[in-house]
């Protein structure tokens, strides 16, 4: 089931013909889920954007249409960081969606798995940058190179 933020404005991701969309799909990899399990939750996390971006903001959903529906799988390490991208992606505006698990076959109810995140291509690639370099100053290690590897990673280079 998708949990989020409803007060979370998205309706002012504008884009135009040229414009490039993403969506970022951001696992847990601290529950161990299968791979169908993973594929499941991906999926749920993808609806879940696109029936928020179907009544918030159509003319964003068609673009996404339009340039591919391209998604990235990512990976996160804990609830906490998993929210805190959450919040992150919502202040700017972003399509932030987190789904949280049923509970009927390997993970505990409520457990949020996957978080889905949907935005124009320039954005998205601030954000992950932005992740990076938060990331890497956590753990002492910081570098041009984490850029490029995002940049490529959304087609940017």
């Amino acid at each position: 089931m998708p949990t989020s933020s409803e007060d979370v404005d998205i309706s002012g991701l504008d884009v135009g013909p040229l414009d490039e969309c993403k969506m970022v799909l951001v696992v847990r990899t601290d529950l161990n889920m299968s791979t169908g399990k993973i594929a499941a939750q991906c999926s749920h996390a993808t609806l879940a954007c696109y029936k928020t971006l179907l009544s918030s903001n159509p003319a964003f959903l068609r673009q996404w249409e339009r340039t591919g529906q391209t998604k990235i799988a990512l990976k996160c390490y804990s609830e906490e960081e998993l929210l805190t991208l959450q919040a992150q992606a919502q202040s700017l505006n972003l399509c932030a969606r987190s789904i949280q698990d049923a509970g009927r076959t390997q993970i505990a109810a409520g457990s949020r798995t996957v978080l889905g995140i949907a935005g124009k291509c320039i954005w998205i690639c601030y954000f992950l940058y932005m992740q990076s370099l938060s990331f890497h100053t956590r753990v002492g290690q910081i570098g041009e190179q984490d850029y490029w590897n995002t940049a490529t990673a959304l087609n940017l280079s």
